[in-house]
């Protein structure tokens, strides 16, 4: 990448190097950089919905997985309460 002669344009590609470089790493808060980038959106992120509206219950955060081909295995349901003692 080539270096601005320009002062301010090469401390702003720093600033946005850094925003990234938060972004991408899994064990750094990303709340600043997201709020900096989304603004008053970010709070909208990643918030669970129901296709057709309504509140999201226990039953609609389930995650079904497909086998296929030769492999063997099933999906068998448990409480939540069997989840967090597994844990």
């Amino acid at each position: 990448m080539p270096i601005p002669k320009s002062r301010e344009l090469f401390d702003e590609l720093v600033a946005a190097g850094e925003m990234l470089a938060v972004l991408l790493n899994p064990v750094v808060t990303p709340t600043k950089a997201l709020v900096s980038i989304l603004g008053d959106e970010a709070k909208d992120l990643a918030v669970p919905g129901k296709v057709g509206g309504g509140n999201v219950g226990e039953g609609d955060l389930l995650i079904e997985h497909s086998f296929f081909g030769g492999a063997q295995g099933g999906w068998r349901a448990r409480s939540s309460s069997q989840r967090r003692a597994d844990a």
